[in-house]
């Protein structure tokens, strides 16, 4: 095994330099490594981040294409499979409801987390430094790293199931393009500004994966009427994080200029995506009630 990773090692150098040198060229900080988390896994090597959103890519396009195109020659491009009216203890159940219940408890593990560690090193709202002192918000914004790597699983779940609507554009769009960003973040400055994302992403996560546990174990239909509320808080999330990245671009210094920019850029891809679904899912369907 030793020797598969150091032929693999010395196979990827020249990517893992070309990655490093275009993300210095546009402004990131590839010299400075976070002292605790560049000797964990998937931190100092770019390409390897890099092979599991691809991997995932490839998966997730292939196998959904491959559900439209065995739904579209029985003419049901976009139906869902039947769901059950109650609780089954199928192994696809007792998966969906055991992979949902450990995300909404990594999730408050990582909520707590990052706000406890905030509050205990004095941070304010907004505008806080990146400290490499701060060993135990690394940890967690590191875990929170990772975690963007389990929630793959989502998608894989939602192919499993059937459910090719789901696997949108938004979902996939998401799902890929977080990764790199939080690999970038937990890799050179695991702390300061990088915080509150971590820790109200943290948050959403606890109420939506609970949601969905809740939706996988067949609760009545008249304890999950708050779905829409979800996504309004989903997109609040986003305001809040364009309204920090704001902050820091009109008082900066704090934190990595290259990473406060593509935050309000990528919050704005997500604020648009989120914002056409909610208007599909239920403006719409408001809209044709009699």
């Amino acid at each position: 095994m030793a020797a598969l990773y150091a032929s693999w090692d010395r196979l990827s150098q020249p990517l893992d330099n070309a990655i490093s040198a275009g993300l210095s060229h546009l402004g990131f900080d590839m010299v400075t490594k976070d002292p605790l988390t560049s000797s964990w896994p998937l931190i100092n090597k770019p390409s390897e981040p890099l092979l599991l959103i691809s991997a995932y890519l490839c998966v997730v396009l292939t196998w959904r294409s491959l559900l439209v195109a065995k739904r579209s020659q029985t003419g049901k491009v976009t139906s869902a499979p039947a769901k059950a009216s109650a609780f089954e203890f199928t192994p696809t159940n007792l998966v969906v409801v055991s992979h949902n219940l450990f995300l909404t408890a990594l999730s408050v593990y990582m909520c707590v987390g990052c706000f406890s560690e905030a509050i205990a090193n004095n941070y304010s709202l907004f505008g806080n430094a990146y400290s490499p002192k701060q060993t135990r918000m690394a940890w967690y914004v590191y875990v929170f790293y990772v975690s963007k790597f389990l929630e793959f699983a989502d998608t894989l779940i939602m192919l499993w199931k059937g459910n090719v609507q789901q696997v949108s554009l938004l979902h996939v769009y998401h799902h890929a393009s977080i990764a790199p960003i939080w690999w970038i973040i937990a890799r050179s400055a695991p702390g300061g500004e990088a915080y509150w994302s971590a820790g109200l992403n943290s948050l959403v996560h606890v109420i939506m994966y609970s949601y969905y546990c809740a939706a996988a174990l067949k609760v009545d239909k008249r304890y999950l009427g708050w779905a829409k509320y979800l996504t309004q808080f989903q997109m609040a999330q986003f305001a809040s994080n364009m309204v920090q990245s704001s902050y820091d671009v009109l008082f900066p210094g704090a934190y990595n200029s290259a990473l406060v920019h593509l935050l309000f850029f990528y919050m704005i891809s997500l604020l648009i995506l989120f914002g056409s679904f909610y208007r599909k899912r239920y403006q719409s369907s408001k809209d044709k009630r009699p």
